[in-house]
């Protein structure tokens, strides 16, 4: 899971967005000219302004997805954050996308809970199957992966980057 390829993964996701736009707002306006010249009274009237409801959705959507979107964080932080937890045996692997740098990410783990933060201020509390502690963890290209040993209590367990 390379930073590279899901790159360009979203770059291609945009041009063709981009292009789904551009090619509505086409049809739209040839619609809203067909309509025009060829429906009189109250039928082209009503399918004239339907037209001119949807350029302006289009043009609405193009505005936000390429120029009025600078204040928002990119898709994908902070909507919805990924993670994995996988028992086997005794032990409990917790997966999860975090991000960096290094020597910001720490895990926490308390009874049933493992606390995870990383850069830029972030922090997720996540509740376990089960009591835990923390045995490992290692992070590397924005996935952290933390080793817990199943039903072993200790009042808490930290590790820092």
């Amino acid at each position: 899971m390379g930073s590279i390829g899901r790159s360009e993964g979203l770059e291609a996701k945009g041009a063709l967005q981009l292009f789904l736009l551009v090619a509505g707002s086409v049809a739209a306006i040839a619609l809203l000219t067909i309509f025009a010249r060829e429906q009189r009274g109250l039928l082209g009237i009503a399918l004239a302004i339907t037209a001119l409801g949807l350029l302006a959705y289009l043009a609405r959507e193009i505005w936000t997805a390429f120029w009025g979107g600078a204040d928002r964080a990119p898709r994908g932080i902070g909507e919805q954050w990924i993670y994995d937890i996988i028992r086997r045996g005794g032990e409990i692997l917790f997966v999860a996308e975090v991000p960096g740098p290094e020597e910001e990410v720490r895990v926490s783990v308390s009874g049933r809970t493992i606390e995870v933060f990383g850069g830029g201020g972030f922090h997720k509390v996540v509740k376990l199957p089960r009591s835990a502690r923390l045995s490992g963890f290692s992070y590397l290209n924005g996935v952290l992966r933390a080793s817990l040993e199943e039903g072993a209590v200790e009042s808490a367990s930290d590790a820092g980057g």
